[in-house]
């Protein structure tokens, strides 16, 4: 997966669809232990009512009974109800104020929406009607697949894996604040910084990293100092599994490719209370062909292990595609 070759985001299909999970589960427990449950898929929408389709839906963030949608190539964002019923569009292409060129990650935070548009490079700060209050242009950028997250009074936490320091605070005007963190290196012993990309998350005084390359899980105080780095393949054998598939691909490149291409553990994940959730791809087999599937994992952010393993089915095609970091609070995707 080459970053020089790709758009912003990874292009998953052309019409995405958005999953809402039944809270119905077959659970059943692995040969580690963690309990694994299976999910099927309820509903699947790429079309609106108002003849409107979803393109690429990468971010997705809910505030009260409102889910936003990054809908990246129709450069806009879609505001749906909890039972994905049209509500408004917000933006259009362009690149003046509120308007987009590709829309990447977006959070709500008190009567605020935070837009990050990756060809633009910058933050706009829109009211939830979608007027513009401010637009920031950080020389610190967000990786390609890691959203920011928003704290206190709007703070900015985000992961900038080509920093020398990967982790960093910005106020919300986009003024340096701290840095932290550490490039980690890879199987030759060498530091190559896109694989250094990290969801980040902050609850009370700690902050959560979870590398999307690496199976690392790091926790920080609030002053950036690293607590506790845990492997989480010690855990789950499937992320032993994926390790040894990513290592011989990683190999096989040249210095070179090395630095651009990025082979990810984990593409999605989301802090629900005391729990991590992310998703784990998963390379399967099926019909002599390659595909790569989802696996949510638990992690809970007390003791940094993994507690339970989510499988979403589908009932034609055996499973989904999980893609960016998503959550319903009505309908909770996770099942929880």
């Amino acid at each position: 997966m080459n970053y020089k070759d790709l758009p912003p985001i990874f292009p998953v299909s052309l019409f995405m669809t958005i999953a809402l999970i039944l809270l119905v589960a077959r659970c059943n427990i692995g040969k580690e232990g963690l309990e694994k449950v299976e999910i099927p898929i309820q509903l699947a929408v790429s079309e609106f009512g108002d003849g409107t389709f979803l393109s690429i839906a990468h971010g997705i963030t809910v505030d009260s009974n409102l889910i936003y949608i990054a809908d990246s190539k129709n450069k806009r964002i879609v505001v749906v109800d909890t039972q994905f019923s049209f509500v408004r569009s917000i933006g259009k292409a362009g690149r003046g104020p509120g308007e987009f060129e590709h829309v990447t990650h977006l959070k709500t935070f008190g009567d605020y929406i935070y837009v990050y548009d990756s060809s633009i490079r910058r933050i706009s700060i829109l009211s939830k009607s979608g007027i513009v209050t401010r637009i920031i242009t950080p020389k610190h950028l967000p990786g390609l697949l890691t959203p920011f997250y928003i704290y206190d009074s709007g703070r900015i936490l985000l992961s900038a894996p080509e920093n020398q320091k990967p982790i960093v605070v910005l106020s919300d005007s986009g003024t340096l604040i701290k840095e932290f963190g550490e490039q980690l290196p890879d199987y030759d012993g060498k530091i190559y910084p896109l694989r250094n990309s990290r969801f980040i998350f902050k609850t009370g005084n700690q902050i959560f990293a979870l590398c999307t390359s690496f199976p690392f899980i790091e926790k920080y105080d609030e002053e950036g100092n690293l607590l506790i780095r845990r492997d989480l393949s010690h855990d789950y054998e499937e992320i032993s599994n994926r390790l040894k598939e990513v290592e011989k691909k990683y190999r096989s490149l040249d210095e070179i490719s090395k630095r651009t291409n990025v082979f990810n553990l984990f593409t999605g994940a989301d802090l629900r209370g005391n729990f991590i959730y992310a998703a784990l791809s998963i390379t399967k087999e099926i019909d002599k062909r390659e595909i790569n599937t989802r696996e949510i994992l638990q992690i809970d952010t007390r003791n940094l292990k993994i507690k339970k393993v989510i499988i979403p089915k589908n009932k034609e095609k055996e499973s989904i595609i999980f893609f960016g970091s998503c959550k319903i609070r009505e309908c909770d995707l996770f099942g929880i």
